[in-house]
């Protein structure tokens, strides 16, 4: 069906209730609103409680969603003025309207544009980590009239395929459920379309997944009565019919899998959610210090985000630049938050870390799920091709045939989670967060037994996983564990020497630790 009547479906599915934000910042009296530099952020919490956090940069004038679901998505646009500066965008209203039918979720909420004439454009929609590095090489400053932004992997996708014989090539195709090289590119980039019906102009970008499978939408509707709205090529254009503001509504919708949320009882002991109920009653008792009402809103704030971070499926690294696994970062996390979290949380991330554990006990340091993953597959898949191609054409058949074999299944489970091992820390934080929770007494033996012997998410039962980890440890620790001179400790290894390097410049390492040291 197609994903704008999903959205007027999700409409009529259940009445629309407008929800507050979870969090908001910068908040008065708990932050400074000067450190921000323009920069507004609010949390919501989507129709599957799945964190979807919008935040506006006023400076840049980009608007970026960060949807924290199974595919890490996000979608951004960017606002500016006739001479390409930005242009504020405010918050019009205090909530966000979450709506779902069958796979479709969306969010929808009101913006205000300070100045009678507003352009909208660069509309990126996919991976958190695309936008990052969008931003990062500054493309979102470019004028709108530029080339349109397309991955580089992307690229070489396409350009691998092209190069492939015919045959070859209808087969990887299929694979991707694309008829031909023109349908799959099409699919690179987003569609813009307009419509104006009624009361109502709205413009749809839709950003379907490399197979066709998914999609991404962004919706931005407006008054025909107050607006003028026009589209040039990519872009659009808003202009107020009087006044020196333009009012605009956004809709973002996805069909992305979402993850399971956990609510605060099922993270913090009751203890700690005794201390945070006491805190908040002394923060609101008439005649109660600023102090304490103080302490009691920034106590509720913390404890929010760490639910917004919080899933059956894993606890994210920060947002909105990573909001995904990290196993360091998680680690380190339950490690520090033991004394105040469910015996249950340890479990939660035991179970995550060694549900990517490697095939030689490695804990997976980063995940590459949704888009990102898509983009790694792509790289690979073209470097597969290319092999293939030289192979064939120095008349090595065999070789030719296993990489063309295997350029097939990489399109084949493009999809799949990547793990990223090159990290080496966590291997040792995995092995005491997992000594801690086996010792401590008041986990029932029962529960340890039953947890450990559980073989549900595959790969064998995690006892199995977990002494495949610690061999790898004791593999690791077994030099200093014999001779503990700081000779012996865990090196990291040895960089490609640097061909502009002076003589007898000291030899580089990779980084492989937490603090990203290249000392070695």
């Amino acid at each position: 069906m197609h994903l704008f009547a999903l959205g007027l479906l999700a409409q009529l599915a259940a009445p629309a209730r407008l929800a507050p934000p979870v969090l908001a910042f910068p908040e008065p009296g708990l932050d400074d609103s000067a450190a921000y530099q323009g920069y507004e952020t609010r949390f919501f919490r989507d129709a599957a409680a799945n964190t979807v956090q919008i935040y506006l940069d006023r400076r840049q004038g980009r608007v970026v969603h960060l949807w924290a679901d199974a595919d890490n998505e996000s979608i951004g646009f960017t606002a500016r003025a006739a001479g390409d500066s930005a242009v504020p965008l405010r918050w019009d209203g205090d909530g966000a309207t979450p709506a779902r039918a069958g796979r479709s979720r969306t969010l929808e909420y009101r913006l205000v544009a300070e100045a009678p004439h507003v352009h909208l454009g660069w509309f990126l929609l996919g991976s958190m980590r695309v936008e990052r590095d969008f931003q990062y090489e500054r493309r979102h400053r470019a004028p709108f009239s530029s080339p349109p932004f397309i991955l580089p992997e992307a690229e070489r996708l396409i350009a691998a395929l092209e190069r492939l014989p015919a045959a070859a090539r209808r087969r990887h195709l299929a694979l991707l459920r694309a008829p031909d090289v023109r349908t799959l590119r099409a699919r690179l980039r987003p569609t813009v379309t307009t419509r104006a019906r009624g009361a109502e102009w709205v413009a749809r970008v839709v950003q379907p997944s490399l197979d066709g499978r998914d999609t991404i939408a962004l919706e931005l509707r407006a008054d025909p009565r107050r607006v003028i709205a026009t589209r040039a090529g990519d872009s659009l254009s808003l202009q107020a019919r009087s006044g020196e503001r333009v009012p605009f509504t956004v809709r973002i919708a996805t069909t992305a899998a979402p993850l399971t949320p956990l609510a605060r009882e099922e993270i913090f002991t009751p203890e700690f959610l005794a201390f945070l109920a006491a805190a908040d009653a002394a923060g609101r008792a008439g005649g109660a210090p600023d102090s304490a009402a103080i302490r009691a809103r920034w106590l509720e704030r913390q404890v929010r985000g760490v639910e917004l971070l919080s899933s059956r499926e894993k606890l994210m690294a920060g947002l909105p630049t990573y909001a995904t696994y990290f196993g360091r970062d998680m680690l380190v996390t339950a490690l520090m938050m033991r004394d105040i979290w469910r015996d249950e949380m340890s479990e939660f991330v035991v179970a995550s870390a060694l549900r990517k554990l490697s095939p030689t006990g490695q804990v997976s340091h980063e995940e590459a799920l949704g888009g990102q993953a898509v983009r790694e597959a792509a790289a690979e898949y073209a470097t597969l091709v290319d092999g293939h191609l030289r192979a064939a054409g120095a008349g090595d058949r065999a070789a030719a045939d296993s990489l063309l074999a295997r350029a097939a299944r990489v399109l084949r489970d493009h999809r799949r989670t990547r793990e990223n091992y090159h990290m080496i820390d966590d291997e040792l934080q995995f092995a005491i967060l997992t000594a801690r929770w086996i010792a401590d007494p008041d986990v029932p033996a029962a529960r340890k037994r039953a947890f450990l012997r559980d073989s549900s998410d595959g790969g064998g039962t995690r006892l199995v996983r977990l002494l495949r980890e610690l061999a790898l440890v004791a593999q690791m620790t077994a030099a200093y564990a014999g001779d503990q001179t700081a000779t012996k400790l865990i090196p990291f290894a040895p960089r490609e020497p640097d061909r502009d390097a002076a003589p007898g410049a000291p030899a580089r390492w990779a980084s492989t630790s937490w603090r990203d040291s290249g000392a070695g």
